[in-house]
This record gives structure tokens, sequence and C-alpha cells, in this order.
């Protein structure tokens, strides 16, 4: 398992172009990109570790803070992290983890999560809607972990699912398409 520390401000998309290893967006990095994922990893790639301990500022009509297709991706974001971007985190594969203790503020949702999809919250998360599971997924929101959304807070696509909190999630509607929770 390699790992790729990325220090310094950059203005193009990291692309995570291998299995199996670790990648950090350190401290006092910044990643500013317009019309493109800050983050982006194609199905082909699995198995990867992600942490972001800087910020990821993502401007125009395309701007994921991550997009990502990868199975069983596992991402840390830091307590003084934020992402700024239309979606926040869009993790498609199968299996993925995250972490979140950093801010979330997109217009769109804050983050979306594919099969099996798990988030443990202590952080905040600002969209239209909070977080999105496509099927099978868990949410734990502890003590101090805000999800804050415009018409979503959470939802649950199809299958049984998951949801504790002892946190904050102000929404309109909490919605499940599945009659198993």
């Amino acid at each position: 398992m390699a790992t790729h520390i990325l220090l310094k401000n950059t203005f193009k998309t990291w692309t995570i172009n291998q299995n199996s290893d670790s990648w950090v967006l350190g401290k006092n990095a910044t990643l500013m990109v317009a019309n493109a994922p800050a983050i982006f990893m194609n199905s082909k790639y699995h198995d990867n570790e992600i942490t972001i301990l800087g910020d990821i500022l993502n401007t125009g009509r395309d701007s994921y803070g991550m997009l990502l297709f990868g199975d069983r991706t596992e991402i840390t974001i830091g307590v003084n992290s934020n992402i700024q971007a239309l979606s926040g985190v869009t993790s498609l594969g199968v299996h993925t983890t995250v972490v979140n203790k950093g801010d979330i503020d997109a217009a769109l949702y804050g983050m979306a999560l594919g099969h099996n999809g798990t988030l443990i919250n202590s952080g905040s998360m600002v969209g239209i809607g909070g977080v999105a599971f496509s099927k099978h997924g868990t949410l734990i929101n502890l003590e101090g972990g805000r999800i804050l959304g415009g018409e979503n807070g959470v939802v649950f696509g199809s299958g049984s699912s998951t949801l504790v909190n002892y946190g904050l999630i102000s929404v309109s509607q909490i919605i499940q398409k599945s009659s198993q929770v």
C-alpha cells in the first residue's frame, strides 16, 4: 500500500488511479477546482483510503468535492476540514465508509453513498439534501453532528437501513422508500 500526499494548493482534479492505496490531502492544502470533480476515482480502482485534512473549494456545473465510483472506499474528513461544492461527497461504489468530522457545504447533497454505504458524522453537512443512500445505508449521527437539509435531510433508498441520531438533523422530512428500516 502506497501513500500519496498532497501538501500544496492545487487547481486541478486529483485523480485516484491505484488500488489499495492511501490518499491524503494535507492540513494546509486546498484543492480549488472549477467545473470538474476535485477528487475523482473511476470504478476500476477499489479498496482505497482517502483522508481530507485540508479544504476542497469547488465551483461550477460539475463541481463535486469528491466523485468516486470504486468499491470499498474509506473516507475520513478531518475536524477543521471544509468541503464546498455543488455536491460534497458522492461515492457510488459498494461498501463506502465515511467518517466526517469536518464541514460540508453543498448546493445539492452534502453526501450521496451507494449500496451498503455507512456514514459516521460528528461534523456538519448543509445542502438542499443532507445525506442520500441508494440502498442499505447506515447513518450514525454522533453528538455534535449536524445534518441540515433544505428539502430532505436523510434519504434512504431500497432495502433495510439504519439511522442512529445523537446529534441534530434539521429537515423538512426523512424519506424512506423501503418498508424496512
